[in-house]
């Protein structure tokens, strides 16, 4: 069995370079794209995260200058891989903030899997958390309002399927997990947003910093030391992270 890792882009979110690396360039606008993940050659066909919403929802409830062009939509992807909808049986969520979960009703039948912690967060999240988790007081209604999830629970990490495992790595938001999956290359790990571009990775080595954090979490601490679990699992290898929103990943060699 040979799994491949197919990268889709699902459209691109207006914001800021501080929220992607911590207090760096504060001010500074980005686009960056809203990647999920297909991982094919096992015993099902998995998706890794469900991307963004269209240009409108994401403008009125999110990010300003979000785009999402006709034909991004993850759904509307598939067929490139030759899938339709029906053909997913499985999606494993690294979290579940707006950007990771949109389309769900395109998916009735696929099993759903996230963390423990982070369903209970997204079900009560704190009032600067309202929009990232879509929650109903703001007038919106989430994606995954009324279906139900398969929950993982404890930081250990747990195989979904042979070559597909998930581990605890918190810190962007409490329930936040990564997704490790063995290719002919190696592992590879679809970090979600522990990771966002490969600057985390790099860290300052001018500051003698190992590491440059992402810019939005629950918990900084956390956010190292998941890091840090990143990228054993890859076997110290940056390149076989796969980060959340980093743009080199689209139009790059893929898939792997």
């Amino acid at each position: 069995m040979s799994l491949t890792i197919h990268a889709i882009n699902t459209g691109w979110i207006g914001s800021f370079q501080n929220r992607l690396t911590n207090c760096r360039m504060d001010g500074v606008k980005v686009m960056t794209p809203s990647l999920c993940w297909l991982v094919t050659g096992g015993e099902k066909n998995v998706l890794v995260d469900t991307g963004m919403c269209d240009t409108e929802r994401a403008n009125k409830w999110h990010h300003a200058g979000s785009k999402q062009e006709p034909g991004e939509a993850i759904h509307e992807q598939l067929p490139k891989f030759g899938l339709k909808p029906s053909d997913i049986d499985l999606i494993i969520f690294t979290h579940l903030h707006w950007d990771h979960v949109q389309n769900l009703p395109q998916f009735p039948d696929a099993e759903l899997v996230c963390h423990e912690k982070e369903w209970q967060f997204a079900m009560a999240p704190i009032p600067s958390y309202w929009h990232s988790y879509e929650h109903p007081i703001i007038g919106a209604i989430p994606p995954f309002q009324g279906r139900e999830f398969r929950l993982l629970k404890g930081d250990a990490e747990q195989q979904i399927l042979p070559g597909i495992s998930a581990f605890f790595t918190p810190g962007h938001s409490p329930g936040s997990m990564s997704v490790a999956v063995e290719t002919a290359d190696g592992p590879y790990v679809i970090a979600g947003d522990a990771v966002m571009t490969y600057d985390n990775l790099r860290g300052d080595p001018a500051k003698r910093q190992k590491f440059l954090p992402i810019g939005r979490y629950t918990d900084i601490f956390q956010v190292f030391d998941s890091l840090d679990r990143i990228m054993a699992r890859a076997g110290g290898v940056m390149e076989h992270v796969l980060p959340g929103h980093d743009g080199t990943i689209v139009g790059g060699k893929w898939p792997r």
